[in-house]
Parts: structure tokens; C-alpha cells; sequence
């Protein structure tokens, strides 16, 4: 009879453990962009407006469901069409301090992964916190599987849809991919 409220117990510590390290690497993500004199929205604004824009996702849709959208089409595009802003991008990169090299290593998401990798203990193995956080160690760990696709199918099968509402979540997807993009699509 103890097990079961000690095991609740348990599930409750593990769920506002991660609820807390999501407020936690969100901040240090802002503290990033602020310090690199980044706008954070505008960035996440523009990777929306792409899908948007190309028929991908419908503005009228909810925040989820157009991060579905959007991962479902990374994960087994036709073909990307050409970004307008990829000059925009490019200097949000600099300003961060991101190189072609870091984005090929993954160092973008550095805010999220170490901080991830302090706490991966108290991480509730089937949350989003986890999912993303798992993956970003695998793309550090061994970097030839981080195939757009492959990444994009990973959080769109593991994750739980309804965290696609919270900000940390939509902006390292864009972390994720829209600077890859820019280094790889041609400019419309």
C-alpha cells in the first residue's frame, strides 16, 4: 500500500522537476538572444512565415498543429522552396556567434543540451523535456545521423503534441532547423 503514494510521489517530482528545467533553459535561451541583441520572436516569426507562406502550414491553425505540419514536411520533403530572408539569417547567426561549423556540430542548441545533460536524471523519460533533449545528444554523440528527416520524424513520433504549445519547444525547432536551411537552401 506505501508503494503506490511513494511512486505517485515520484511522478510528481519528476513532472515539476521538467516543467521547471523548461522555464530554466527558456530563460537561458532569452539571455542568449538578449545578450547577442537578438529578437527571439522575429526569428521564430520569420521560420513560421517560411512554412506559411509555401503552403505548409496554415496560419489558422494552432501553434501544434502547424509544428506538426512543418515536422511533417522536413521529414520527407518534395523540395524546400527558396527562402527570402536567408541574408536575415545569416547575420542572426553571426550575432550569435554561430558558424557553418557549429551549425554542422549542433552548438546552436547548446542552451538547451547542457543544461539538458546537468539535470538528465530528474527528466521524466517520456517527456518533450527528454525527447529533445535525447536527440540532441544523439546528434552530438554521432553527428552523420542528423539527417533533417530523421530528426524531424524522431520529435514528431516521440513527442507529445500538445507541448508544441509552449514557446521552449517551437523555438528549438527553429534552433534545430532554420539555420540549417539557410545554410543550405538558395535564396529566393
Amino acid at each position: 500500500m506505501l508503494l503506490i503514494p511513494v511512486m505517485a510521489g515520484c511522478d510528481l517530482f519528476q513532472k515539476k522537476s521538467t516543467a521547471e528545467l523548461e522555464k530554466e533553459t527558456m530563460e537561458r535561451m532569452n539571455e542568449w538572444f538578449e545578450n547577442s541583441g537578438v529578437d527571439g520572436d522575429s526569428l521564430q516569426s520569420g521560420f513560421e512565415a517560411y512554412f506559411i507562406s509555401n503552403g505548409i502550414a496554415e496560419a489558422a491553425d494552432s501553434k501544434p498543429d502547424q509544428y506538426m505540419d512543418i515536422l511533417k514536411f522536413i521529414e520527407k520533403p518534395d523540395d524546400f522552396p527558396p527562402l527570402q530572408n536567408k541574408a536575415l539569417i545569416t547575420e542572426t547567426m553571426r550575432k550569435l556567434g554561430i558558424s557553418r561549423n557549429d551549425i554542422q556540430d549542433k552548438k546552436q542548441l547548446d542552451y538547451y543540451y547542457q543544461h539538458y545533460l546537468d539535470h538528465k536524471q530528474k527528466v521524466d523519460s517520456s517527456s518533450s523535456y527528454f525527447v529533445f533533449g535525447a536527440t540532441i545528444e544523439t546528434l552530438n554523440k554521432i553527428p552523420r545521423l542528423g539527417s533533417p528527416g530523421l530528426v524531424a520524424k524522431t520529435l514528431k513520433n516521440q513527442m507529445n503534441k500538445a507541448d508544441l504549445k509552449k514557446e521552449l519547444y517551437q523555438k528549438t525547432i527553429v534552433m534545430l532547423f532554420y539555420f540549417d536551411m539557410a545554410m543550405h537552401l538558395r535564396q529566393e
